[in-house]
């Protein structure tokens, strides 16, 4: 496989559709990486039989919840009150409090909800339509998807008042991603006409390919909480985070590879060739680093039953650094993107790329790797309004965000730009329900074959719960997300 693909598959992984239904038939037929040449308009180049193989790929995705993190005293949860946004919040509580959340396990089964064999069939239908004959063989591949949306560790906070101060530490499990991909079973036959001192001949190239690719991701939050009155109605307070990033990428793949001409059959990877004939890809790299996250914030009684709430947040980049090590051989007439990039009359196998005299010459890729990944933060303001009762509590807040969550590696950029976020919590006793709505904008940038992309996405977040007091000072929370990631969590939350 070669993982300089990686980069030129963003326009396919941008359109999750297409995450699945390319996916196979580019791990098969990616023996190699070349910039697509135009030719006539009808390619010489024929596909004579293609196997998409056996795919198994399983995806994990994890956001923090972002449910609940309220305060929990001796006979009542305050679901309003958000130390996580609002530092300020961590003081109302009289007695340490020590509160945990945890995902439990959910399993999808990705054909579920797509038809992946049937998405990928018509996919390499249209990819390989100006390569086929009437005799093209195809065996399409059988593909089989599972995600996994929660993750045991959500957040795990302790607080406690000392004299007019209140402190608080935490640990935030924000993000984390997980992919596993492997492929067996697939290969490829492919052959075009060169020219043989006035006579044409055919030259075919058979491959055969396995491959594996494992990428992880984690994203956490550790920090510290302070909260001091500075009159009878009104508190502030700060909060000083360090923000921590983890990835992690491995992978493999493994070609059989040989060309067919005048009756010889020449290998690939043949150790005692006078020339490079090795087909290996390989990929491992890791990167880790933090940057720094602060927060502000007041709260004040406006009304006994009123409570305005104001945070401002602002931050560092956050800098990982690392190495990639990307090993990747081609074969120089060999033009995958033809297939991924549609390119009209481009040659899969190009004649006027082969050496007849070396038809198993390959050449080592140049992918440039950096020691840095690089994620700004945004700046971000929260107005929000508490109305409480004896037994409904009502909550409106508004974020405006200022700057970007741009992640940098080299020239390429991936920006998410939060413009504003509304949100509205109600809490009936032991109900309460959360809606919010988050305008993004996602721009992509560095791309050879995309230029710059941008696009705007809404994104809601939905979530309900149910709160048992199981005895003063202990609650047991169960929390149903809906939006954007589906999920169901456990809070427990104990005032010592």
């Amino acid at each position: 496989m070669g993982f300089g693909l990686s980069f030129s598959l963003l326009k396919r992984l941008l359109d999750p559709c297409r995450t699945y239904l390319l996916g196979p038939a580019l791990l098969t037929l990616a023996l190699a990486q070349h910039p697509g040449t135009a030719y006539s308009q009808v390619p010489e180049s024929k596909v004579l039989w293609f196997a998409g193989g056996n795919v198994r790929i399983q995806t994990g995705l994890y956001m923090a919840s972002g449910v609940n993190y309220g305060l929990t005293l001796r006979r009542r949860y305050l679901t309003a009150f958000n130390p996580a946004w609002n530092p300020s919040f961590v003081f109302p509580a009289q007695k340490p409090t020590l509160r945990f959340t945890g995902g439990l396990p959910v399993k999808l089964n990705i054909g579920s909800f797509v038809d992946l064999n049937a998405e990928a069939k018509s996919e390499l239908n249209a990819a390989l339509a100006p390569y086929r004959t009437a005799d093209t063989e195809i065996d399409y591949p059988d593909i089989v998807g599972e995600s996994r949306l929660s993750s045991p560790f959500d957040e795990l906070s302790f607080a406690f008042r000392y004299g007019h101060n209140a402190f608080g530490v935490f640990v935030e499990r924000t993000l984390a991603v997980r992919t596993a991909a492997e492929l067996f079973n697939a290969g490829t036959r492919v052959s075009t006409a060169v020219d043989a001192g006035g006579v044409p001949m055919d030259v075919v190239l058979n491959a055969r390919i396995a491959a594996r690719l494992k990428w992880r991701l984690d994203f956490y939050r550790i920090g510290a909480r302070w909260a001091r009155p500075v009159n009878p109605k009104t508190v502030l307070g700060f909060a000083l985070v360090r923000q921590l990033l983890d990835t992690e990428a491995s992978g493999m793949a493994h070609t059989d590879a040989a060309m067919l001409y005048a009756g010889q059959e020449y290998a690939f990877n043949d150790p005692n060739s006078l020339w490079p004939t090795d087909l290996s890809q390989s990929l491992d790299g890791r990167y880790h680093g933090g940057g720094w996250l602060f927060r502000a914030g007041i709260w004040r009684l406006l009304q006994p039953t009123t409570i305005l709430d104001l945070s401002i947040q602002a931050g560092t980049p956050v800098v990982a650094r690392g190495a990639l090590d990307i090993i990747q051989n081609r074969i120089p007439a060999f033009n995958i993107d033809a297939l991924i990039w549609g390119e009209e009359g481009a040659e899969l196998l190009d004649a006027s790329r082969l050496k007849l005299t070396q038809l198993t010459l390959t050449e080592r890729v140049d992918n440039p790797t950096y020691p840095e990944l690089r994620l700004s933060v945004p700046a971000a303001f929260r107005f929000g309004l508490v109305q409480r009762s004896r037994a409904t509590d009502a909550a409106f807040a508004a974020t405006l965000f200022v700057g970007d969550y741009t992640l940098t590696y080299g020239p390429s950029a991936f920006s998410f730009i939060p413009s504003w976020r509304f949100e509205g919590l109600l809490t009936h006793k032991k109900f309460s329900a959360r809606l919010a709505l988050t305008r993004l904008n996602l721009t992509v940038q560095g791309s050879e074959h995309l230029g710059t992309l941008e696009s705007v996405y809404f994104l809601p977040d939905v979530w309900f719960s149910y709160t048992t007091m199981v005895e003063p000072g202990v609650v047991f929370c169960h929390v149903l997300r809906l939006l954007p990631v589906p999920g169901y969590f456990v809070q427990i939350g104990v005032s010592l």
